[in-house]
């Protein structure tokens, strides 16, 4: 999926992914939803949301653009419930969610 916002092009097939959350109804309630947290080439973050008739995506798949704040509260939130797309079956860590959020957002905030 890719998507021109504010001049900038955010694709989904050239961007890293990150993590995925879903919502908390069975895959077959409408209501369910799911987010993707990817990070583009160039280190801009987007979530992609999408969902079920009765979910907050129905109708509308969407690409949204995340600042570094947006991405790191998201990802906060979703910590306990994300999947970690491309570290969790080389960690050897007990927490790779941990370590994702730490290599994405808080080393980068102790740098500063």
């Amino acid at each position: 999926m890719k998507e021109l916002i504010n001049g900038y092009m955010y694709d989904t097939d050239k961007s890293k992914l990150i993590a995925k959350a879903y919502g908390p109804y069975i895959f077959e309630d409408e209501r369910q939803w799911n987010e993707a947290l990817y990070q583009t080439q160039d280190g801009k973050f987007f979530l992609k949301g999408d969902g079920g008739p009765r979910s907050k995506y129905y109708d509308n798949p969407a690409l949204i653009p995340y600042g570094f704040g947006d991405a790191e509260f998201w990802y906060r939130e979703q910590l306990d419930n994300v999947y970690t797309a491309y570290d969790i079956t080389k960690a050897k860590d007990p927490d790779p969610n941990y370590n994702t959020f730490c290599r994405l957002f808080k080393d980068k905030e102790e740098a500063e």
